[in-house]
């Protein structure tokens, strides 16, 4: 239950991460299309509206390493930022089938055990870390499925 916690928390601080990835100047400066970030009444962030996909990936990325920099994962992100985009895809496609949100994070921490990673804490925040970014990027459809099992 403890390590289902750990990793919900990482997954709603990824989801609330909105912050320019590193070495970006701000929108509308370098000639890069715009990008905006709207909040509800709460001023809880909510999805980024921009089409495209390098900042959406940009943004993703930075929000996971944000929430791993005191993880013994801290810069993995730049080490192989294509497998977090393909995680970040593969745990949408599972919410996608119907899947519910701790079935998805079981079967991508089974399949990190079953590569020999130690399961601890650090593996938890890494879950939720590219589900929570996952979901306020590439599949802001199931941003209810998250904030229903946030403790």
């Amino acid at each position: 239950m403890r390590r289902f916690v750990i990793v919900l928390v990482g997954a709603v601080l990824a989801s609330c991460s909105t912050a320019a990835p590193p070495g970006s100047e701000p929108a509308g400066t370098d000639g890069a299309p715009d990008a905006e970030a709207s909040a509800d009444d709460e001023g809880t962030p909510a999805v980024l509206a921009t089409d495209d996909p390098a900042v959406q990936d940009a943004i993703l990325l930075t929000a996971v390493d944000e929430v791993l920099a005191d993880t013994r994962f801290t810069d993995l992100v730049d080490e192989d930022p294509g497998a977090f985009l393909e995680t970040a895809d593969t745990l949408c496609a599972g919410l996608d089938d119907g899947a519910a949100v701790d079935e998805v994070l079981a079967v991508f921490l089974t399949t990190l055990g079953d590569e020999g990673l130690t399961l601890d804490e650090d593996t938890a925040y890494l879950g939720g870390a590219i589900l929570g970014a996952a979901v306020t990027v590439r599949c802001p459809q199931h941003e209810d499925a998250i904030a229903e099992v946030a403790p």
